[in-house]
């Protein structure tokens, strides 16, 4: 099993992040289309920002890859910049999501074409999860890098300190050299019986999807498990340009643990206990938070009063609460959830009945993002929109409306060419105009500064 060890300095090591998928576990937070890992769950900065920043030190962040749907792209790298990553290379979009297998085997490529090297040590891992003991963490991944370098398939296991019924599991078995345990087996989300019999053994670990391998390792694995899926993929890289969506549906849509890590013989847990939460779940977000003295997590203007061991978050505006306990609260400007804390993973089947009835609230906010900028809806009727555009220097934003409308468009910084039924219309910052649009209107941002627009119609 051991291979030859590089030095610290001669190995290139990539923290690929996972933040594909969509998020509707946190609603009215994360939904369809805009995934957990985007939101501001609980301050100013998102998980994806959250999880990139605490790999410093111990990882360089100028190495970092994220993984995300196509529809993400834009949104992803606007976080990345906002924390100061702008590498050209960062971001790796799929055109349709195949699961964490071809995701992690597209990035395995990517990186070793990108930078024109033979191999590289990947730590992979969720863009979505929390960590409370940050300086054991990067203990772990020390202690991972040096377990990956013999040639083993790291996957961190958390220590269990509770039954929980909502994780998968890793049974380790004998010691290997570096601290890690041989793998005997995965195993799906257990009842609870069977999750007690797991703490009391002592040797079952909660699957955190974190993993650490040399490129060589696991290309040669899915050579030996995946031949079909490696050879495809090889293919799509090796093209270059946009990845083909029909090219991409093709692949095995697979996870990492059934394409991979329950076939190898290379695989070993590495027992950590970090603080470790998934934030599947309100309840697991609150057991991850600190508590005011009256066990409450309160983020937001709220005020509670003889309010115990609840959950609140207000997003928008004040939220007042009375004389309750064990309760979740979450505000948004266009939706608010109310629940007991311990049920409310059960939020799952309220976005369930909100899909049934067309709601749009189960799948966008009223800020969305995208390469050109942002719109927010002020206001969204069947008679009336009120929309705030943010259009980026140079930019432009393009609708197509479904029935002829009255626009009035007021500039509020910047200048803008509108151009509408074959004629352009030049309007500078501070003042407005009304039209009569009854096919595709493009607004330019002309300026070099964000155009900052108010749309009515």
């Amino acid at each position: 099993m051991e291979t030859k060890k590089m030095t610290v300095t001669d190995l290139m090591i990539f923290p690929v992040l996972l933040a594909g998928g969509s998020g509707t576990r946190l609603w009215p937070i994360s939904r369809a289309q805009a995934p957990k890992q985007l939101a501001e769950i609980s301050g100013e900065t998102s998980l994806l920002q959250e999880t990139i920043q605490r790999l410093h030190p111990a990882l360089c962040l100028d190495n970092v890859r994220v993984v995300c749907g196509k529809a993400h792209c834009d949104e992803s790298s606007e976080h990345l910049a906002a924390i100061g990553l702008t590498t050209e290379d960062i971001i790796i979009g799929e055109p349709v999501g195949r699961n964490t297998a071809p995701a992690i085997l597209l990035a395995t490529l990517k990186i070793l074409d990108q930078a024109s090297i033979q191999d590289a040590l990947l730590f992979v891992l969720p863009a979505d999860h929390v960590i409370g003991d940050v300086a054991r963490f990067h203990e772990r991944i020390s202690k991972a890098i040096d377990l990956a370098q013999k040639g083993y398939l790291v996957t961190f296991g958390i220590q269990p300190d509770y039954p929980e019924t909502g994780y998968g599991y890793i049974e380790g078995r004998e010691s290997v050299s570096g601290g890690g345990l041989a793998i005997e087996r995965f195993v799906e989300k257990p009842d609870i019986e069977t999750a007690r019999a797991y703490i009391e053994a002592g040797n079952f670990f909660w699957n955190s999807g974190m993993f650490a391998f040399m490129a060589s390792s696991i290309l040669n694995e899915f050579k030996r498990f995946e031949p079909d899926m490696t050879a495809k993929m090889s293919a799509i890289v090796k093209k270059g340009g946009p990845i083909s969506r029909d090219a991409y549906q093709d692949l095995a849509s697979i996870s990492f643990d059934v394409a991979i890590m329950e076939k190898t013989s290379r695989g070993v847990v590495l027992p950590s206990n970090f603080g470790w939460s998934d934030i599947g779940t309100w309840s697991s977000l609150y057991d991850s938070m600190p508590k005011d003295g009256d066990g409450n997590v309160i983020t937001g203007d709220v005020t509670s009063y003889n309010t115990k061991n609840s959950l609140i978050i207000a997003k928008s505006r004040l939220v007042a609460v009375n004389d309750i306990s064990d309760a979740t609260i979450v505000e948004t400007p266009d939706a608010v959830f109310v629940s007991n804390l311990k049920t409310s993973r059960n939020v799952k089947d309220i976005v369930s009945i909100l899909k049934q009835q067309g709601r749009r609230e189960c799948q966008v906010h009223l800020l969305q993002t995208y390469a050109w900028g942002s719109i927010q809806y002020l206001e969204k009727t069947d008679k009336l929109h009120v929309a705030k555009l943010l259009i980026k220097p140079h930019a432009t934003y393009q609708k197509v409306p479904c029935r002829p409308e009255r626009w009035h468009i007021c500039l509020q910084s910047s200048d803008a060419q509108i151009t509408h039924a074959g004629k352009q219309h030049e309007l500078r910052s501070g003042n407005s105009m009304s039209l009569d649009v009854q096919s595709e209107i493009a607004i330019q941002n002309s300026g070099n500064n964000d155009l900052l627009a108010i749309i009515t119609h």
